[in-house]
């Protein structure tokens, strides 16, 4: 049950983001040149409030790094660099859906069994676990 609200208290700031990046869509954007690709690195650590940190990577290729910027600022700390590797478990690294081609991976923090975390990441056939 542990792993199940941890999981789904991971992905709150994930679908504030979408919502925020969604909106702007619906009133006539796109993303830029969403075929390109980018190896840029974003990342918003919430381990202040949630123990995990949300990675981007890419945002810049699909025009997306201000307002997952602007998403991450309520409770979390931007920056243009991943999150860090020190005391994580692991991280759930997914596609950021249709359309785009960047990644978000969500690194945790706690003191939980990762082989939890792996067996919730991976069940969905889309994401890949990945260890610090």
């Amino acid at each position: 049950m542990k792993i199940l609200l941890s999981f789904h208290r991971a992905f709150r700031p994930v679908i504030s983001a979408i919502l925020s990046f969604g909106f702007p869509l619906l009133l006539g954007g796109c993303p830029d040149d969403p075929g390109s690709g980018s190896d840029s690195l974003h990342s918003c650590d919430y381990r202040d409030v949630y123990d995990y940190c949300l990675e981007y990577r890419g945002l810049e290729a699909d025009g997306a790094v201000q307002p997952y910027r602007d998403a991450c600022d309520a409770d979390g700390t931007w920056t243009a660099a991943p999150c860090p590797l020190q005391g994580s478990v692991g991280a759930c690294e997914s596609p950021a859906g249709e359309g785009f081609t960047f990644t978000i991976a969500t690194w945790f923090y706690d003191d939980v069994e990762d082989e939890s975390y792996r067996l919730s990441c991976e069940e969905d056939g889309e994401s890949t676990w990945i260890d610090p």
